[in-house]
């Protein structure tokens, strides 16, 4: 997904009309670093803050099989 996001990334700021090739090379290293960010780390902001409300967190028992916890606290996804 980072190559196709990269690929997005340099069409957009071509799109873009910019005077100078500084601001050229600072719009594309944002949009670039944007993408990186929520492709590398949206899913965990996903299971940190909204999961809970939407699906509920797995937990598993001495037996090791998965519950759903009932706390409601995603720390033991969050760490694997």
């Amino acid at each position: 997904m980072n190559q196709i996001y990269a690929q997005i990334a340099m069409y957009l700021t071509n799109f873009e009309n910019h005077k100078s090739q500084t601001v050229y090379e600072k719009s594309l290293i944002l949009k670039t670093w944007t993408f990186s960010f929520l492709n590398n780390f949206l899913m965990l902001l996903y299971i940190a803050f909204i999961k809970r409300n939407v699906d509920g967190c797995l937990d598993t028992d001495e037996n090791g099989v998965y519950t759903l916890n009932q706390n409601n606290l995603c720390a033991n996804e969050l760490a694997i």
